[in-house]
């Protein structure tokens, strides 16, 4: 075969603090702000409202993706480009 027999030990973190991630980015079906909360969806600990909303577009400034909502936005206000239904696949690619 290609690998030669060997020894050692594996060490796997608590199931709650893994997270796999795929090759290939993946995105749901729904609104931006729907993009950037998965997983965590029906996160009870998670903020809710204006707040989150406000955490979300700091998070978007933070990696320079700033005009990412405004740019989805109907009415003109940032926060309102979250409610966005797109094809994120194809917006947020490699």
């Amino acid at each position: 075969g290609l690998w030669t027999s060997g020894s050692g030990s594996l060490a796997r973190p608590p199931v709650g603090a893994l997270l796999f991630l795929p090759q290939r980015p993946y995105c749901t079906t729904g609104s931006l702000r729907e993009q950037l909360m998965y997983p965590n969806l029906g996160d009870a600990n998670a903020p809710e409202g204006e707040d989150r909303d406000q955490r979300i577009l700091g998070i978007l400034r933070d990696v320079k993706l700033d005009s990412l909502a405004g740019k989805w936005s109907r009415s003109g206000r940032e926060v309102d480009g979250l409610d966005a239904v797109q094809d994120w696949s194809a917006i947020l690619s490699l």
